[in-house]
C-alpha cells in the first residue's frame, strides 16, 4: 500500500479528522522469529505540528542513542535523500 493510499484510507474512515495531516510510523518487531511483524501507526496532527515533527523525532532519537549503542542495527533509516513513494 502506498503512502497516498494510506492517507486516503485514513481521511475517508475518519470524517471528524478532515483537514488534519498524517504522521505514519512503522515499527518492525520480532525480526529474528519465524513470523516477523510490522506495525503501522497513523497519528493525526495539524499542519503546524507536521512541520515541527522532523525536529521532534530527531531530538527523541538522539536522546535514545544510548539505548541503541549496544545494538548493531540502525535505529532510524534516513529517507530524506531517497525517493519515497507517496
Amino acid at each position: 500500500m502506498t503512502l497516498s493510499s494510506l492517507v486516503l484510507s485514513f481521511s475517508s474512515t475518519s470524517p471528524h479528522l478532515q483537514g488534519q495531516q498524517c504522521i505514519f510510523m512503522e515499527t518492525a518487531m520480532h525480526l529474528r522469529s519465524a513470523r516477523p511483524h510490522a506495525i503501522m501507526e497513523c497519528v493525526p496532527c495539524s499542519e503546524r505540528e507536521l512541520d515541527r515533527a522532523p525536529a521532534y523525532f530527531k531530538k527523541a532519537m538522539l536522546e535514545a542513542e544510548s539505548e541503541w549503542s549496544t545494538h548493531h542495527a540502525k535505529a532510524v533509516i534516513d529517507t530524506t535523500a531517497k525517493k519515497v513513494k507517496g
